[in-house]
């Protein structure tokens, strides 16, 4: 279609720059007519245009029939208005040529616009139905497992990590309201409103500058149709980042479309598992 509209214009231009030789023709067709009567002959190649120019200067005579005696010559005024007629016509077609230049700009310049408006309304509109795609995503778990600090492991006194994970869990369950089930060798919360994921994300790394003498391996997974969420959460859990709230790249896309975000993201690498790499982010409080 655009190239339609181009070839438009250059047929437009092709027909202004042909009338511009047809007028330039005539006036130089004029200027012999006009040497025929000075001189009071008539060539014979002319004689069929004869009736053309006869009717042309008949026109001119309406506007000024006067003339002009120079030596013995007699100019008629009549020649002069027909000349002056075709060239006014020559600096119109001119003027006609050059104004589709700005037309054909002007064009260019608003299917421009029209096409950064459409262009813009799309993304938009493609970034409206990402926003409502991503908002219908809302359960969410949370995995966390515990480990004895290696500066306990060799002391003395004994630790018990089940004493810990008992403290841990019920911290947890009464500050989230949530009851965790076993899962591998930690536990798993389920959440189901992703927008306050922030307020849960702060519990959990509480935990993480608490005193007790244990480290701690936390993971979070958003759930929905389109990932496995088991095998995603086996992934974190076996690369044993410690003392870090983690998650995979497609957790932290979810995370971008909440209206309200307290914790940062940050690559924390790319990994391996099989043939399949994946990126793991981390969640930094801001406070």
């Amino acid at each position: 279609m655009q190239k339609n509209k181009f070839n438009f214009f250059n047929f437009l231009r092709d027909i202004i720059h042909f009338v511009k030789i047809i007028i330039l023709a005539i006036l130089s067709l004029l200027i012999l007519y006009w040497i025929q009567d000075l001189i009071g002959i008539t060539w014979k190649w002319f004689r069929p245009l004869l009736g053309f120019f006869n009717y042309f200067l008949d026109i001119s005579e309406v506007i000024s029939s006067n003339s002009l005696q120079v030596i013995n010559a007699n100019i008629d005024y009549k020649y002069l208005v027909a000349i002056a007629i075709l060239m006014i016509f020559y600096i119109i077609t001119h003027l006609v040529y050059i104004s589709i230049d700005s037309f054909e700009n002007l064009y260019i310049d608003c299917s421009e616009l029209v096409r950064k408006i459409k262009e813009n309304w799309f993304n938009n509109k493609l970034r409206k139905e990402q926003i409502l795609n991503e908002k219908k995503i809302n359960h969410y778990k949370i995995f966390i497992q515990t480990q004895i600090k290696p500066e306990y492991q060799y002391k003395e006194q004994e630790i018990s990590l089940d004493e810990q994970n008992q403290i841990l869990i019920e911290h947890l369950i009464k500050r989230t309201k949530v009851c965790p089930k076993k899962f591998q060798d930690g536990y798993l919360f389920s959440f189901e409103v992703f927008d306050q994921v922030d307020l849960i994300l702060k519990i959990f790394s509480k935990i993480l500058k608490s005193n007790a003498p244990v480290d701690y391996i936390i993971c979070v997974q958003t759930v929905d149709e389109a990932n496995n969420y088991d095998e995603q959460l086996k992934s974190l859990i076996n690369l044993k980042i410690l003392n870090k709230i983690i998650a995979m790249s497609d957790t932290i896309y979810r995370y971008k479309f909440n209206d309200t975000k307290e914790f940062e993201t940050t690559a924390l690498g790319v990994y391996q598992k099989g043939l399949i790499n994946f990126s793991v982010y981390e969640f930094i409080n801001k406070d």
